[in-house]
Parts: structure tokens; C-alpha cells; sequence
């Protein structure tokens, strides 16, 4: 007679409860496209800290070779509340600090740079059992600028003025859509 072992299935609260830790890497997507490193620390079976670093940057140039390159790091905290204690959706809210670079080459050069603090909010969900899933939308929106682009700086060349103001108001946009790769230990 062969013995047949049945594997126990954790539920969700166990999962939070037991493997406490979680490490990953993910997308950002929103007007500017990056990567994302995060940590994730469950408290409780409905309750989790997430700290996550982003990091992006692109390059518009124009046909007579003129160039904007932008970049934009940021560091952010939540706190998530899983709504149902056996599923993966949760609700958080947070904030973190922004740090962006604007950088005009032609025939000048000049560099401005933008950096504050942010306030967050997050929705999503999250999938469990040691390797997990991650997918959630986090609206910000700064509370305190410090922000040195003069437009006037840039020359009044054809739309370069215009291009840059809109390169650089966009930079002030930071909501982004998350998508993650962890794992729970």
C-alpha cells in the first residue's frame, strides 16, 4: 500500500505571518519609465511596511542635435492594510523624497534640478507563498518643492523652450503604475 503525503497549504495569514521578509525588483511606468528595487516587512497577517527605490531616465533630442536628458530618483514608505484576510488586495498610504535632474545641451548648457517631498497613496495586489507577484498603482504628489528651472535659461530656439517647460513639468508627475518580482523569506 503506497503512502501518499498530502502538502499542507498555507493560507494567506500564515504566509504573512511566517515568512516575514520580502526582496524584489520591478518596473515603473508612468511619464517617465524606470526600475524599482523594494523590501517588504509584514507585521501582522493583514498589515505591511514597503520601502521602495525607483530609478529612471530618458533623452529627447532633436534633429540638429540638441538634447534634454531628464533623471529622477525617489525613496518612498507605505504602510499596507490587506483588505480580505485570505487574499492578496491591500490599500496604503505613505510618502518619500524626489530628487530630479533636468540637463539642456545645444549651444549652452544648462542643468536645473527639483527635489521634495511626496505624499502617496497605493493600491494593488500582492501574491504569496515564498516567490510572489506584485502589481499596484501609487499616486503621489509633492508637498514641498525646492525646483531652480527658469525657462528664460533656455534658448528661444524653434520649440526648444516649450519642449523643455514640458519636460519639465512632467517631471512633477510621479504617480506609477508597479510591477514586482519578490521573494518572502
Amino acid at each position: 500500500c503506497p503512502f501518499v503525503f498530502a502538502e499542507e497549504t498555507k493560507t494567506y495569514p500564515e504566509w504573512h505571518t511566517e515568512e516575514k521578509n520580502g526582496l524584489g525588483f520591478g518596473l515603473g511606468i508612468g511619464n517617465m519609465f524606470g526600475g524599482v528595487l523594494f523590501y517588504d516587512r509584514n507585521f501582522t497577517e493583514k498589515t505591511q511596511l514597503h520601502i521602495q527605490l525607483n530609478s529612471g531616465s530618458s533623452t529627447a533630442e532633436s534633429l540638429l542635435g540638441s538634447k534634454i536628458e531628464i533623471t529622477r530618483g525617489m525613496i518612498l514608505t507605505t504602510y499596507r492594510y490587506f483588505l480580505q484576510k485570505n487574499g492578496g488586495f491591500y490599500l496604503g498610504g505613505g510618502g518619500g523624497f524626489g530628487n530630479s535632474t533636468l540637463k539642456y545641451n545645444d549651444t549652452i548648457e544648462y542643468t536645473s534640478k527639483m527635489n521634495g517631498l511626496f505624499l502617496t497613496g497605493e493600491m494593488g495586489w500582492q501574491g504569496i507563498e515564498g516567490y510572489y507577484f506584485n502589481i499596484g498603482y501609487q499616486p503621489s504628489f509633492y508637498i514641498t518643492l525646492d525646483d531652480n528651472f527658469d525657462v528664460n535659461k533656455i534658448p528661444d530656439i524653434s520649440n526648444h523652450r516649450s519642449k523643455s517647460k514640458e519636460i519639465h513639468d512632467n517631471l512633477k508627475g510621479l504617480g506609477i503604475l508597479f510591477i514586482g518580482f519578490g521573494w518572502f523569506f
